[in-house]
Formats: C-alpha cells, structure tokens, sequence
C-alpha cells in the first residue's frame, strides 16, 4: 500500500482550487524535489502548511485574513514555499464562497462536514481564526500562526 502524503491524510483526499476541485496530492506537495544540474546534488525544498480555521460571521477572522493573505503572497513572491488550506465554519455554502473569493489558496470544500469535522478535532479547533502551521511530516511548528504571521513574517519558515 502507497504511503499516503502527510498533507492528505490530515484534510483528505481532495482540495477546492480557483479551478475547481482536485486531488490533493496535486495541488499541495509535501516537497519540491529539486536537481542542480551542474553538481548533479539533488535536494528537497520542504514545504510549509497553514491550517486556516475562519469564516465569514467572524470580525477577529475577517480582520485577520487580509493580513494572512498578504504575508501569504509576500512568503510566495520571495519564491518561498507556503501553502495554506482554509478550513471553514461557515454556515452556508453561499458564505462561504464570498468568504473564500477573497482568499489566494486552496480550501476543503465547504461540502466536506466530515473531514472538517476530523480536522477539527484531531487539532482541537475551540476557537476562530486559528492557523496551524505544519512542517511537511504533518507535525506541529506551531499551533499560534496567528502571531507568527502578525509578528514574525520574516522568520518563515518558523522552525
């Protein structure tokens, strides 16, 4: 049996782009294999995940995901690799899809009640915004993205 990517098997098998709904394993990579041709020395970028719990009702998460979503395209303009996944607690799908139309990354889709349910649970979700951030074997860098993102952009990949 393939291992499965640490990445999905925390949110699951499928992802909501801004294309439509892929595979996982597609669209968020665990590492980036990298080969430098002249010295033949392979190497991986590994690739930080922020776990995003919000959504739409909240105040703290609406004023929280512009400032996540511009250090978000800030980390990815230095040619960094972060990727974060919205985790909605929306209440309805129509929320939810203007919520995320304001987001640059992906999301589990907001039909998904289960596997939110998991994620919640496996990381004891009590309260929004949250963002987790994961090192690419699923483990915890810190469970207080919130302020590492507010407070110390600069130091990603915060490890």
């Amino acid at each position: 049996m393939k291992k499965m990517a640490a990445i999905e098997a925390i949110v699951g098998a499928n992802l909501l782009t801004k294309d439509g709904l892929k595979d996982t394993k597609d669209v968020v990579k665990d590492k980036e294999v990298i080969v430098n041709k002249e010295s033949a020395v392979i190497f991986s970028i590994f690739i930080i995940k922020g776990l995003y719990f919000s959504a739409h009702w909240c105040p703290p998460c609406r004023a929280f995901t512009p400032v996540l979503a511009e250090q978000y395209t800030k980390i990815k303009d230095k040619g960094k690799k972060f990727e974060v996944i919205f985790i909605s607690s929306d209440r309805d799908q129509s929320a939810f899809n203007e919520y995320y139309n304001e987001m640059p990354w992906n999301a589990l889709p907001f039909t998904a009640t289960e596997q939110i349910g998991k994620v919640k649970q496996k990381y004891a979700i009590r309260g929004i915004p949250t963002l987790i951030l994961l090192n690419p074997d699923g483990e915890i860098i810190s469970k207080d993205g919130r302020s590492l993102i507010s407070d110390k952009p600069d130091d990603f990949p915060w490890q």
